[in-house]
């Protein structure tokens, strides 16, 4: 409020924890000012329907961090394929890895509470869902059919799902999503198969390949794909690094060059970078997502002991941090 009142700013960027976004936004939106939100944009549908009808009613930009659309590996893969150089998708992967065994989320807060991650609707996957699963959406558009399966592989604790696989039937393509908190490398990556080639981006080496139909016997063609994408990669890194060098390139571009086309649609009163609908259908997914999936929470309830074949009652000695009786 004192932001808002007190300097009147153009653009206010939501960056809270989800719990806080509607509240965040609806104060700036109602004010008159443009928001940029970090995602996840709402904890559900019905807060992003919300934010969104606010946003028309008061004629102001909404914009969701979904900055891996605007990196420039993305940016040449979505080219080609806006302009089928490799013909119709016909299917996409979209992979994403995270390690969630950083201090940030084993520690408790200052007052003693689990991170806010853990609270989500979603769990632990509720804060990353939204970067795999944007890219397979920009395309896809609304699915017709989901599929759900997650699986506990141990690295969370208390059993918690760390792996979720989910299956989007739209209707001309098909979207593989794949969120891992336990595979390693944590690799972030997204490919789209053509009726004519397939293009890989990596996210982590910011480079892109493409690799259309050979017309080449077997034996050759093989050799000649390897040797092909080991051209595209050095090329892209040759590249990256002329970038990086001359500061052209930054860590997050991606991010960078959605703010700013965020920033040029208010100058020019264009539409915002990314579309209402793709908001929509996200939330609308992940909301679907979340109830195949059932995510657990973690229990704090007194849990009985999982000790089997004791022979005898053993005495228990409880001491504080100090190593003294408490």
């Amino acid at each position: 409020t004192e932001l808002i009142t007190q300097a009147s700013p153009d653009v206010i960027h939501i960056l809270t924890p989800p719990h806080f976004h509607k509240q965040s936004a609806l104060m700036a939106i109602e004010a008159g000012v443009h928001v940029y939100i970090e995602k996840p944009v709402a904890l559900n549908t019905d807060e992003a329907n919300e934010l969104i009808g606010a946003a028309r009613t008061y004629k102001i930009k909404l914009c969701p961090g979904y900055n891996h659309l605007f990196d420039p590996c993305m940016a040449y893969a979505d080219k080609l394929i806006r302009h089928e150089e490799l013909g119709q998708i016909i299917h996409l992967e979209s992979h994403y890895g995270m390690n969630v065994r950083r201090k940030d989320l084993r520690s408790t807060t200052r007052d003693s509470r689990i991170p806010w991650t853990y609270e989500l609707p979603g769990g632990l996957f509720h804060n990353y869902m939204d970067h795999p699963l944007y890219l397979l959406l920009n395309y896809i558009g609304r699915p017709k059919e989901i599929k759900v399966i997650s699986y506990s592989l141990g690295t969370l604790p208390q059993d918690l799902p760390d792996e979720i696989r989910v299956l989007i039937d739209g209707d001309r393509i098909s979207g593989l999503l794949v969120l891992s908190f336990c595979i390693k490398p944590q690799l972030h990556h997204f490919y789209a198969h053509c009726k004519n080639g397939v293009v890989k981006v990596n996210f982590d080496t910011m480079t892109s390949v493409k690799h259309g139909v050979s017309g080449l016997p077997k034996a050759a063609s093989k050799a000649i794909f390897n040797m092909n994408e080991a051209y595209q990669l050095s090329k892209g890194t040759l590249n990256n690094t002329i970038q990086l060098l001359t500061g052209k390139l930054k860590p997050y571009q991606g991010m960078k060059n959605l703010i700013e086309a965020f920033y040029r649609s208010i100058e020019k009163a264009a539409p915002p970078p990314i579309r209402e609908e793709l908001i929509l259908t996200m939330t609308e997914t992940m909301d679907e997502i979340w109830r195949q999936a059932r995510p657990q929470k973690l229990n704090f309830s007194p849990q009985a002991s999982k000790q089997r074949r004791v022979g005898k009652k053993q005495k228990v000695l409880v001491t504080g941090a100090s190593g003294f009786v408490g």
